[in-house]
């Protein structure tokens, strides 16, 4: 992959990831991993070591928050369904119209 391609590639995944954490997405920190995955990767291809260590050092704040932001979310999230009372009524629960 050029160089060209690599640049425009972190910049666009790592701006989404970011632009995702000021409108408050929960997920947004799982595309910052994955640019994180980028970012070692290309510092790999192009030996910059300083990038690995910075991958590594980002992975770790962007897991920390995606744990936070996945319970967060979990705790807010309401169930699916609902069992209903059994002591009320057919009727009361669903009235026939006109009555």
């Amino acid at each position: 992959m050029s160089n060209q391609l690599w640049s425009w590639l972190l910049t666009i995944v790592g701006l989404t990831g970011f632009v995702l954490a000021g409108k408050r997405v929960w997920w947004c920190w799982y595309i910052n991993l994955g640019c994180q995955g980028l970012w070692f990767t290309y510092a790999i291809i192009t030996k910059q070591w300083g990038f690995v260590a910075a991958a590594i050092a980002y992975t770790i704040v962007f897991a920390k928050n995606a744990l936070k932001w996945t319970r967060e979310r979990q705790k807010k999230k309401k169930p699916l369904t609902t069992i209903p009372d059994k002591s009320i009524a057919w009727e009361e629960r669903f009235p026939m119209e006109g009555e």
